[in-house]
């Protein structure tokens, strides 16, 4: 049985602000991989659980840390969206669906975070996609 516990908005926001510019004083620059295997990423996930996409055009994007933009807070959600967008088309045959994005660090392959898209993206031939990542943090109850 888990104590029920609880974290203010604006500290959930002063947090991820915090880390933000720790990021961007190191700086930490990321890795944005597209996967296209059927997964919900969930915490405690393994870079394994990932299948990264191979598609003729697709490039892994870098997210630099000076790119994230204003900490909000929404629902009891802080987030932070990237100012860089992050696109691949591609130029292959036949078609490819994008379940979702990844994010490892540039100097290794950690795993920082995952994130499925609502709906997935079917990539048919000359079909771009574009990517602008969102780093969000909340309670553990939430």
């Amino acid at each position: 049985m888990s104590n029920a516990w609880n974290v203010q908005d604006a500290v959930l926001s002063a947090e991820l602000q915090a880390y933000i510019d720790k990021l961007v004083a190191l700086p930490e620059n990321w890795h944005l991989h597209l996967y296209t295997n059927d997964y919900t990423p969930v915490p405690g996930e393994v870079l394994g659980a990932y299948t990264e996409a191979v598609f003729a055009g697709y490039a892994i994007g870098t997210v630099l840390a000076t790119s994230w933009g204003a900490v909000s807070v929404a629902s009891h959600v802080a987030s932070t969206t990237s100012t860089t967008t992050v696109s691949s088309t591609k130029n292959d045959a036949g078609s490819v669906t994008i379940y979702g994005y990844y994010i490892t660090k540039v100097d290794d392959t950690t795993l920082r975070m995952g994130e499925r898209f609502g709906t997935p993206i079917v990539l048919a031939q000359t079909g771009t996609i574009g990517v602008q990542p969102i780093y969000r943090t909340q309670n553990a109850d939430e």
